[in-house]
């Protein structure tokens, strides 16, 4: 989804485009939800995992421009926008469980 958007967008890091928040975001969490109601267990790690890549971003942004001053700050809201992911993997999860538990 990173890539994508900034691909498309005329800025130079995804998150600078709307796009990142109003259809990246999103498509995401929504994801997320997928893989939790597939694979239940553990599913807190899809929005550890697809919010962790960002970081990596984040790390090769800093490595190319030197912008270390602003790692906290990006680590900073990685770490808020993973909270919506893990909460989309365990409903998804808890969608599966509560089905399975009502046959």
């Amino acid at each position: 989804m990173w890539v994508t958007i900034s691909i498309t967008s005329v800025h130079a890091e995804a998150f600078d485009d709307q796009a990142y928040f109003t259809v990246g975001l999103p498509v995401i969490a929504l994801g997320c939800l997928l893989l939790g109601h597939v694979v239940p267990y553990k599913a807190w790690r899809y929005g550890l995992v697809a919010i962790g890549t960002h970081a990596v971003a984040l790390i090769v942004l800093v490595v190319q421009t030197g912008a270390a001053g602003l790692v906290a700050v990006g680590l900073g809201f990685f770490a808020l926008i993973a909270v919506p992911m893990i909460l989309a993997g365990w409903l998804g999860a808890w969608l599966r469980l509560r089905d399975q538990q009502g046959r």
